[in-house]
């Protein structure tokens, strides 16, 4: 959602206008945070949907020993997720987009845009953009779960080290206790 600042009485967004206009256009207060339901439920389903396919994919990928966990595996996965992903989120911002540019009393609620869309357009509107938005969403996903598997190997293995270094440190302890007898 999008910060607004206080002047004069009137409230004014940092942002590009877009929040706070559709905000007036349809009817409801001028409040920071009007607008935040469409981004939320986009947010949601994202975010849900990048780590569930990343998840399964992978584990799809291990347990036919398409690939062994390592880059190949993780880019696979991560671009596959992303596609997935924008399958799902396509309409949701598609329907965001329309329903917060859209002309005063054109639409009553993102439902109602949805249901305008669907009737007028068919299910093809829902998928306008579809290819920006895989390349946007598929190159984040490569880059964030790359990245995300290089650090959790890297601190799985300081974890092992700090393990096996605990054990020396018993086992030197309980040699060192044997002895003292």
């Amino acid at each position: 959602c999008r910060h607004f600042e206080s002047a004069g009485g009137r409230l004014y967004d940092r942002g590009h206008g877009s929040s706070l206009c559709s905000a007036n256009r349809h009817g409801e207060s001028a409040v920071p945070g009007s607008s935040c339901g469409p981004n939320i439920t986009r947010n949601d389903i994202v975010n849900c949907s990048e780590l569930v396919t990343y998840d399964i994919i992978k584990e799809l990928i291990l347990k036919y020993n398409i690939v062994t966990d390592n880059l190949p595996c993780h880019f696979t996965a991560a671009f596959s997720s992303g596609f997935i992903t924008t399958i799902v989120a396509s309409p949701v911002d598609v329907v965001k987009t329309r329903f917060l540019n859209c002309s005063a009393g054109k639409y009553n609620s993102t439902i109602n845009c949805a249901v305008t869309m669907m009737r007028n357009e068919g299910p093809k509107a829902f998928y306008k953009g579809f290819m920006p938005s895989f390349l946007h969403v598929g190159s984040w996903n490569i880059v964030m779960f790359v990245i995300y598997e290089k650090i959790k190997m890297h601190v799985m293995r300081s974890q092992q080290s700090w393990e096996s270094l605990y054990l020396t440190c018993i086992i030197v302890t309980d040699c060192c206790v044997d002895f003292s007898y």
